[in-house]
């Protein structure tokens, strides 16, 4: 079934802008996002020329109305650009099939209880860039944020992994569908846009993405059921079975639940921007595994929802995928820039492998379960063979969210595969 709004007949491969016109995203050949970058070219031999794309951006504009020209000139004198920082320049380059100096590297935890308050969360993230010296920041925030957004209640000091127990399903019934509407001035999305403000000011111009989740992970979310294979329980109700019954008793109003998840995360999207973000991180969770969601459940309920989130986004747009049979390929999509997915896991490629034939950059190389292992030799070794395989034209980081208990000595090592240099603390064992 369609979506409820007059973006009928779309192609799943087709991302469309705000105005509704079915169109590809602008290509990767003209100036990226702002702060004063600028695009390479040409390319290395070593990568797909088909590979050029670049987010859509306004032109920037200096104020001028303060300056006063000499008396013989009608022509005010613009404001210097400033210089882009190493890491933005690196982090541009690889997604815009340049050259950089060498491989851009981060990674990302769940901070408990440091997560639940935006100013501990943005302290503790600026405190680990600087000790680490990240080359961009993939916002990692609160996992049940966006559920929260719409009605679902967590306790907060009973967590379960990286999960806060959950308190309150707000969909228990096809029924309460019609309970999932516009949710973009809560407060809880008020406040991650202030964490994505307070970043800003903590790490200069590094590259800022925050992380949203997919219109039907979300709705997964609040009917109770996991979107990764790797939650289920004994007894659990399949996500398939649940969609499904959804699908057959309520299809319009499961239609319009996705449309309201959807505007409300075009909209604060469009604020983290304000705020200071280049653009985001979206995850469609585990939802392309056949267990969570058929091919043909994903294919109308993930697809042309997740496309209209990501055609809003004015800047760089990264999409991950998580666990096995993760299906990198369906989100290789015109308009998004890089793919994250775990390559260790059953039924996912290589980033070598992949690299033939994805257009975006890979994004990953090592496993997150084997830095949460604390294993600095499996790192170190994950990293070098990343390396070897994709050389230059990847993104270097874990696979997924790395365990809290992490010692500094794995993220160091992660850190020294690429030659890092400039900008890293000493990294001490917590």
């Amino acid at each position: 079934m369609a979506p409820s709004r007059a973006r009928t007949g779309l192609k799943s491969h087709e991302i469309v802008p705000a105005s509704g016109t079915p169109a590809a995203l602008p290509s990767r050949e003209r100036v990226g996002p702002d702060r004063g970058s600028t695009r390479p070219t040409e390319r290395p031999s070593h990568r797909r020329p088909t590979r050029h794309r670049t987010p859509e951006e306004p032109a920037m504009t200096t104020d001028t109305t303060t300056l006063v020209p000499p008396a013989e000139s009608t022509t005010p004198t613009p404001a210097p650009t400033p210089t882009p920082s190493p890491q933005r320049r690196r982090f541009e380059a690889t997604l815009t099939g340049g050259t950089p100096d060498r491989v851009p590297v981060t990674a990302w935890q769940h901070h408990i209880p440091a997560e639940s308050d935006v100013e501990a969360l943005a302290d503790r993230v600026a405190a680990d860039t600087a000790r680490f010296g990240w080359d961009w920041i993939k916002i990692n925030p609160r996992a049940t944020y966006l559920p929260e957004a719409f009605g679902n209640t967590y306790d907060l000091a009973r967590y379960t992994g990286v999960l806060p127990a959950r308190t309150r399903t707000l969909v228990r019934t096809p029924a309460d569908l019609d309970l999932v509407t516009d949710a973009a001035d809560a407060a809880v999305l008020a406040d991650h846009v202030r964490l994505v403000a307070l970043l800003r000011e903590r790490v200069g111009d590094l590259p800022l993405l925050p992380t949203v989740f997919s219109p039907l992970s979300v709705l997964l979310e609040l009917t109770g059921t996991p979107s990764y294979v790797s939650a289920l329980q004994p007894g659990d109700a399949r996500p398939t079975e649940v969609l499904a019954g959804l699908l057959a008793e309520r299809p319009t109003a499961v239609h319009a639940a996705l449309r309201a998840i959807t505007d409300t995360l075009v909209t604060y999207l469009g604020r983290t921007r304000e705020a200071g973000a280049d653009g985001v991180f979206f995850a469609v969770t585990g939802t392309a595994h056949r267990d969570v969601a058929s091919p043909q459940q994903f294919s109308e309920l993930s697809t042309p929802y997740d496309d209209e989130v990501l055609a809003s986004v004015q800047g760089w747009r990264v999409v991950h995928t998580c666990g096995p049979w993760a299906h990198p390929e369906w989100l290789d999509r015109p308009g998004v820039h890089a793919v994250h997915w775990d390559q260790t896991a059953p039924g996912n490629p290589t980033l070598a492998e992949a690299g033939r034939t994805l257009r975006a950059t890979g994004v990953g190389g090592v496993a997150h379960l084997a830095a949460g292992d604390g294993e600095v030799a499996t790192v170190r070794d994950q990293a070098r063979a990343a390396l070897e395989g994709a050389g230059r034209a990847f993104l270097l980081a874990p696979s997924c969210s790395v365990p809290p208990s992490v010692p500094d000595a794995v993220y160091a090592a992660l850190r020294d595969a690429v030659g890092h240099e400039e900008g890293a603390e000493a990294a001490e064992t917590r």
